[in-house]
């Protein structure tokens, strides 16, 4: 699971500019499947939420993507005239990464590595 801060593209769709209907859009696009330089990729959009604290036109995309090849994030939201300013992981399958530092590592014991053998 990501949350990516994105910003509209200049010539993204209209329905992106509108916080009331970016959410069906991205969750529409993104379920049908983006084509990427690396091939069609499929997201699940769990929440769209405005994020005027990175610009007038920013927001916040909650997503879970079904197979994670490199930058995929990134690739598919640009191509729907989303590019992203900022991504977060916040999940790996089950376990949830909290505040884990970028580039840490932590060891796989208890509820983490429950959450891997249920998964």
């Amino acid at each position: 699971e990501y949350v990516a801060t994105c910003a509209v593209a200049d010539a993204a769709d209209a329905a992106l500019r509108s916080p009331a209907t970016a959410a069906a859009f991205l969750e529409n696009r993104l379920a049908a499947g983006v084509a990427t330089a690396l091939g069609t990729h499929v997201a699940d959009v769990l929440d769209v939420a405005s994020n005027t604290a990175d610009g007038d036109s920013a927001f916040d995309v909650r997503l879970v993507v079904r197979e994670g090849k490199h930058r995929m994030v990134r690739r598919m939201l640009a191509n729907v005239g989303a590019p992203v300013m900022r991504l977060r992981r916040e999940r790996f399958g089950g376990i949830e990464l909290g505040d884990l530092a970028e580039a840490s590592i932590a060891p796989v014991e208890g509820d983490w590595a429950r959450a891997l053998l249920d998964g």
